[in-house]
């Protein structure tokens, strides 16, 4: 998430200083609003990590060696194509978490 305020943030900022008037304010709240909304997400998500990992890492390591391959090196997308029932199955699983 540090890259995002590090890196991206800072070039939507650049563009949208260029505009005058009206959409440079309008932009300024909107990148505001963002920050504070993109904020409380990321304190949930560190919340709710320490619970949730354990049972991400519990499925993952149930999932078949080669959904694992496909996980690992996402390019493979002949492999996705391959094995999209099992993904689909490993998606569902992943679902039933957050419930």
């Amino acid at each position: 998430m540090d890259i995002w305020k590090s890196k991206v943030l800072p070039k939507i900022k650049l563009v949208f200083v260029k505009s005058a008037g009206k959409k440079a304010a309008a932009a300024a709240e909107l990148v505001k609003s963002f920050d504070e909304s993109k904020e409380g997400i990321d304190g949930e998500f560190q919340e709710k990590k320490a619970d949730l990992q354990p049972k991400v890492v519990e499925i993952y390591e149930s999932a078949p060696a080669p959904l694992k391959v496909l996980i690992k090196e996402r390019s493979k997308v002949s492999g996705i194509k391959k094995n999209s029932a099992a993904i689909t199955k490993f998606f569902e699983e992943l679902a039933k978490i957050g419930e």
